[in-house]
């Protein structure tokens, strides 16, 4: 009897932790993928891996971003945005060439 009790316990247990990884991952699952759109106005400085450049984006508002993908003067860039059911609205920091 005992070893029925812990051999279900042991599966319950399994169960608890497969359904709490699903859980996070559908709370977590990036839906309503969409860009934001900037275009590179000054090219900063660099280091070993990145370079930093201002942007204006599609609504008027100037900012500063880097880039580990090399950025000319007028070139357009893209932030990753997407809504999380758990967090909502995120976006990615930085503005970024398309690959």
């Amino acid at each position: 009897m005992m070893k029925v009790l812990g051999f279900i316990g042991i599966i319950v247990a399994i169960f608890s932790i497969r359904f709490c990884a699903a859980q996070q991952n559908y709370d977590t699952e990036k839906l309503d993928i969409y860009y934001n759109t900037g275009t590179v106005q000054t090219i900063g400085q660099c280091n070993k891996t990145d370079c930093s450049f201002t942007l204006k984006t599609s609504d008027g508002l100037t900012m500063n971003s880097t880039s580990s993908d090399p950025v000319s003067v007028g070139q357009i860039v893209y932030q990753q945005c997407w809504t999380e059911r758990v967090k909502g609205l995120q976006c990615y920091v930085n503005y970024s060439p398309s690959k």
